[in-house]
């Protein structure tokens, strides 16, 4: 009786652990999915900020392979696609998070939208993260890792 009240608690815990991973990652894809229904345009007339349209930047820089923590060894990594012509502006950011389910793909699956948000005035960064492997890189490992992502983006913004 006592070992199958422990299962069902300890079943009921991983379930509310389960959930509350599953609301993180949600609120950040909603957050990215927010930066690309609002145009950097209208962002900038939400916070009051003026510019004329010769300001905006046509050419992009892009830094890749920027580590940004390191997890057994294995040293992750992402890419920085910024406005050319930023200057000290401050602009909106775009954390990505590559498809594939987990299990596949890498950062370089968003290079074309982030040279894109960056033409039009924002920073975005593709995140690489360590691909679901049974034994090895078993969830939430995936999460942690774009958790890691996006607290060394808030640090180094």
């Amino acid at each position: 009786m006592i070992v199958a009240m422990k299962a069902q608690f300890s079943r009921r815990i991983t379930i509310r652990s389960m959930k509350r991973q599953i609301f993180s990652l949600l609120a950040v894809l909603s957050g990215a999915a927010f930066a690309l229904l609002f145009p950097a345009r209208d962002l900038r007339a939400l916070t009051q900020e003026t510019s004329s349209p010769k300001s905006k930047p046509q050419s992009v820089i892009v830094t890749e392979n920027v580590p940004y923590a390191s997890v057994n060894g294995i040293t992750l990594l992402l890419d920085i696609y910024q406005p050319a012509a930023r200057g000290t502006q401050v602009v909106p950011a775009v954390v990505f998070i590559h498809g594939g389910g987990w299990t596949s793909f890498d950062k370089s699956t968003m290079r074309g939208m982030g040279q894109f948000l960056a033409r039009s005035g924002f920073v975005s960064f593709s995140v690489d993260y360590r691909l679901f492997e049974h034994k090895a890189n078993g969830w939430p490992a995936q999460l942690d890792d774009v958790q890691r992502a996006v607290r060394w983006v808030r640090a180094n913004a």
